[in-house]
């Protein structure tokens, strides 16, 4: 197998064998509709929690993403392609 070089590192080095570069440049993404996001964990910070008894709706200004879980798979119908799937709370 042929040693692949992941030109966007600081020091150049070759990639893993389980690791793949991804040309940012040709994504074709279908992920700019939004999503209603429901039964997800959540910290508040300092008095949130009063805030939010004393609230009848809310409504969020910004998030900050804790954990993910990213999984590819190929699209078996066009080779070199593949599918991205990031799973976020």
């Amino acid at each position: 197998m042929e040693n692949k070089i992941c030109p966007n590192t600081r020091m150049n080095n070759k990639c893993k064998d389980d690791d793949c570069c991804i040309d940012t440049y040709r994504i074709y993404d279908s992920c700019r509709y939004q999503e209603c996001m429901s039964n997800l964990r959540i910290f508040l910070c300092g008095d949130g929690q009063e805030i939010l008894d004393a609230s009848s709706n809310v409504r969020v200004k910004s998030i900050k993403v804790v954990w993910t879980q990213i999984t590819t798979d190929e699209v078996p119908f066009n080779r070199g392609y593949y599918e991205v799937n990031i799973r976020y709370s």
